[in-house]
């Protein structure tokens, strides 16, 4: 059967794919690099949770999830995600992912002290 056949009912269609990618930088890294940059251009109270390996046709990123927590309550939520070349350990954003981080953890926060003050 072919990988591109039309399905007109559900069923399983059975394929196996093989990726093979290099990774030269560990999870771990990705993780204090995103922590790193984040501390120190973003929030203290927001940080790096385990990222995971991401394949596409032309190259291999960590995704790292981004957190909001603060010393006095447990994690408030996930506020986004950055990207690490996962052969180079570069950092992928941008300014505008950068603010829609800080805008996100913004409405998560205020919601959070609503909510405790109800």
């Amino acid at each position: 059967m072919s990988v591109f056949a039309i399905l007109y009912e559900q069923q399983s269609v059975p394929f196996e794919l093989t990726v093979s990618a290099k990774v030269s930088v560990s999870a771990a890294e990705a993780k204090r690099t995103v922590n790193r940059y984040v501390g120190t251009e973003l929030s203290t109270n927001i940080g790096a949770e385990t990222p995971e390996l991401i394949i596409d046709a032309e190259q291999t990123f960590w995704r790292v999830p981004l957190i909001l927590a603060f010393p006095f309550s447990d994690t408030i939520g996930i506020v986004g995600s950055m990207l690490v070349d996962a052969q180079t350990a570069e950092l992928h954003t941008s300014p505008e992912n950068d603010q829609q981080i800080i805008d996100y953890a913004t409405r998560l926060y205020e919601g959070f002290t609503l909510q405790a003050k109800s």
